[in-house]
């Protein structure tokens, strides 16, 4: 587990270590939104986007178009 080896997260979690079952229940409960991640980073890795770090934000942004003939 990721909580036992890197002292960093160690460090973070005040070394708190989640066991088997805990993470079994959060599998069984989180079902739906876990295949949606992982088709989010299928879709990423199909774009080239596999690096190391991809971030993620909640920003809801609305968009309009607007057809300018000035830019042109």
């Amino acid at each position: 587990m990721e909580t036992k080896i890197n002292i960093k997260l160690m460090w973070l979690v005040k070394k708190i270590s989640p066991d088997h079952g805990t993470f079994l229940v959060f599998m069984k409960d989180n079902r739906v939104a876990i295949k949606k991640i992982k088709g989010f980073i299928l879709f990423t890795k199909g774009l080239g986007l596999d690096g190391n770090l991809l971030a993620v934000d909640g920003t809801n942004l609305k968009v309009s178009k607007i057809i300018s003939h000035d830019c042109m």
